[in-house]
Order: structure tokens, then C-alpha cells, then sequence
């Protein structure tokens, strides 16, 4: 009886030192299939995606509306709270809710102010307006303001890209015929990295990155500036359009442009369909293994040596030397074979 409880003793001894060992780890049971959310993910959050006011011109005591378009690109529902200031001092916060992939329009009035300009402002968005007093003399027909704002919308969308799909964004900017006057646009596209922008119509220019556009649209016109893109990366990317319109001479009356758009690149674009003329090298196609290639090492070798542009001076200067040594280890061999057998002894 003495011996078991001494085993016993040794055994629970063992446990609680090997327990207690440094660097001893104990596996951890996990149900087969389950897996583990990632915790470093930011959330995407709705996004202030137009700011505008309708109409740009009240006369004092009266009232504009100010409408704050919000899109929301994530999965689940969200809130946002909108501080709204006018002439730099917060005039009212509010709070919204925004369903997963949609948009919520906001309105709010403008409070009463003085005659003048006034801005209005949300977040990084800025838009103007006009109070006219009693007294003020009606604007002349080149400084004429908007009775409602300029549509810009994105249109005819193909979000995905494949080996044998562009992905397509057109961005229309509509002049609404209520404009006595002619509307100008000027609007940056930023695009990220592996994504290449493909300039199909309108007047647009600047780096891969980055493009830049300046549009007209008279009094009733529509313009549209049409955009393909490719893609070298599989994943998910935004484009993001934003700058400014505002009636043709008049520029103190601008107001915002804030939109995005999400493109998805399922299978990275044919290398050969990119033009050269985009900036960009485009990402060679994957080389087959050496199974595949069924014993082509030698001549990819000599390829690759020439390829590589050797100087072909070294080349023949490395020859030269190998024939050297060559020659005098053949004479010193000679030199060995011809005097073998024969012993000279030189004696004072």
C-alpha cells in the first residue's frame, strides 16, 4: 500500500513540474471548420458623399435648404453624426443611421444671417450661398447664380475586373435647364495602386495615379467623362472623385463633388492589354515550374547569359587567362616526364 501511494505521489509530482516547466505549451482543443474573425479590421464607416444647396440664392429672411448626401459601403448598419457649420461656427449636430450599401439624403435649413456670401460646411465639405438684401440690385447675367444644383452622378458601372474585363465608371455631370448659365466642373480621380485608369472620353490628363478633369456644360447639357479601368492585384479598391463646380464666372459660389467607387478585381488583367503609354510596367505572367518546361534548364541558361549583357570583353579576357594556364601546366607536365630517372649531384 505504501509503494502505490508513493507512485501515485511521484506521478502528480511529475505533472505539476512539467506544468509548470518553461516553455511547455498544452494544445488547444478547436472544432474542425471553425475559424477566427480578424479583430485588426477597421469597420467602414458612412462618408459624407455630396454637400448642396438648393437655392443658392434666398432673399433676407428667407430660407435654403441644405441636403448632405451619405453613403455608407460597409456590411452592416452604421451612424454618423453631422456637424453642421456655417461661417465656421457649429449651427447643429445630428445623427443618422445608414443601411449597409446605401444612402441617406439629410436636410437641413439655413438660419437666418446676414446679406452676403455665407459657407457652409461638413466635415471636409464646402458649399455656398447668397443672401440678398432689400435693397441689393439683382445679379447681372455673367455672375448668375444655380436655382439648383449640377446632377453628378456615376453611371453604366462594371465593378468587376477579370483577365478579359475592364472594369467601366462613367461620370455625368448634368446642367438642369432651370440654369440660365453655363456650369464648370473641376474634378480630381484618385485611383490606388495596381489599378490602372484608362482614359476613354472626356478632357482628362495627369499621372497614373491621379487624374484631373475640367468640364462645361451649358444651360439643359449633359457631359459625361468615361473611364476603364484594369487591374493588377486581385482585391478590393476605391476610386474616389472629388472637387468643386459652380456657375461659370462666379466662382465664390462653388460647391463640393464627393463620390466613390468600389471596383473588384477577381483575376488580374492581361499584362499585354495594358497600353504602354499609362506609366506603368505591367506584371509579367507567372513562369511555368521545371517539370513543365521538360528540360529546357540548358537553354534558358544560355538565354539568361545572354540576356543579361554581359561585357564581351570579359568574356574573351576570362578565355585568355584559361588558355594561359593551360599552356603552363602542359610544359611543367613535359618539363617532369622529360628529366624522370636521372639525378645530378653538384659537389664542391
Amino acid at each position: 500500500m505504501t509503494a502505490r501511494l508513493a507512485i501515485i505521489a511521484s506521478v502528480i509530482v511529475a505533472f505539476v513540474f512539467l506544468g509548470t516547466a518553461p516553455g511547455m505549451v498544452f494544445a488547444q482543443e478547436t472544432t474542425p471548420g471553425a475559424t477566427q474573425e480578424p479583430s485588426d479590421i477597421p469597420p467602414v464607416l458612412p462618408l459624407v458623399e455630396g454637400l448642396r444647396i438648393e437655392p443658392q440664392q434666398v432673399e433676407q429672411g428667407g430660407q435654403a435648404s441644405i441636403i448632405v448626401d451619405v453613403v455608407n459601403a460597409g456590411d452592416t448598419q452604421s451612424s454618423l453624426t453631422i456637424n453642421l457649420q456655417v461661417d465656421g461656427q457649429v449651427f447643429t449636430t445630428r445623427t443618422i443611421q445608414v443601411p449597409a450599401g446605401g444612402r441617406v439624403a439629410e436636410t437641413f435649413t439655413t438660419p437666418p444671417v446676414e446679406p452676403g456670401i455665407h459657407s457652409v460646411q461638413v466635415g471636409d465639405a464646402e458649399a455656398r450661398f447668397v443672401v440678398v438684401g432689400p435693397e441689393a440690385a439683382p445679379p447681372q447675367q455673367e455672375q448668375c447664380v444655380l436655382r439648383e444644383g449640377m446632377q453628378v452622378r456615376l453611371q453604366n458601372i462594371v465593378s468587376t475586373i477579370q483577365t478579359t474585363q475592364d472594369g467601366h465608371i462613367e461620370l455625368s455631370f448634368r446642367n438642369p435647364p432651370v440654369n440660365d448659365c453655363t456650369v464648370v466642373a473641376d474634378l480630381r480621380i484618385t485611383v490606388p495602386q495596381n489599378i490602372i485608369p484608362i482614359a476613354k472620353e472626356g478632357a482628362i490628363s495627369g499621372t497614373a495615379a491621379t487624374l484631373n478633369a475640367f468640364v462645361e456644360a451649358l444651360q439643359g447639357a449633359e457631359r459625361a467623362l468615361k473611364l476603364d479601368f484594369k487591374g493588377q492585384e486581385v482585391g478590393e479598391y476605391f476610386i474616389n472623385f472629388s472637387g468643386t463646380y459652380w456657375p461659370k464666372g462666379n466662382k465664390d459660389l462653388f460647391q463640393p463633388i464627393t463620390l466613390q467607387q468600389k471596383l473588384i478585381v477577381e483575376s488580374p488583367s492581361d499584362p499585354e492589354s495594358i497600353p504602354a503609354d499609362t506609366g506603368i510596367s505591367p506584371v509579367p505572367a507567372p513562369q511555368e515550374s521545371a517539370a513543365a518546361e521538360g528540360g529546357s534548364t540548358a537553354t534558358e541558361t544560355n538565354q539568361s547569359l545572354i540576356e543579361s549583357n554581359f561585357p564581351l570583353w570579359i568574356i574573351a579576357l576570362i578565355i585568355v587567362v584559361l588558355v594561359v594556364l593551360v599552356v603552363i601546366v602542359a610544359i611543367v607536365a613535359l618539363g617532369k616526364r622529360g628529366g624522370g630517372g636521372r639525378t645530378t649531384i653538384i659537389q664542391d
